[in-house]
């Protein structure tokens, strides 16, 4: 019953956005599944849902979703700070030009060099 309500609980976050404990308890009782507000708090944490920044609907974690070029911005920031960071331990040797040089510079554009 509970891997079953579990599965439920998942669906319907999947089709609708549900902001509360009180409508996703709703939502189960007409899909069939009396569950008390103690029993969802349980299985939000067992299935480590989160709340959306956005809206504050529950999701899946890591579910964000974005468009590709917001994926691909986030990807380039995360990519130039882990070089910058590396760049740190070897500044001012060659392996430190080889391996971040294209870090120490703002990015233009869509730089193919990097």
């Amino acid at each position: 019953m509970k891997t079953r309500r579990q599965a439920v609980l998942l669906e319907l976050i999947d089709r609708e956005p549900l902001h509360s404990q009180e409508v996703l308890r709703r939502r189960l009782q007409q899909r069939g599944f009396e569950a008390t507000q103690a029993t969802i708090s349980r299985d939000i944490r067992a299935l480590g849902l989160v709340k959306r920044a956005g809206d504050g609907a529950y999701q899946r974690p890591g579910a964000e979703t974005s468009n590709p070029e917001t994926a691909l911005a986030a990807l380039e920031r995360a990519t130039t700070e882990f070089l910058r960071n590396v760049g740190r331990q070897y500044r001012g040797t060659e392996q430190h030009q080889r391996c971040c040089g294209k870090a120490d510079r703002p990015l233009e554009g869509n730089d193919p060099q990097f």
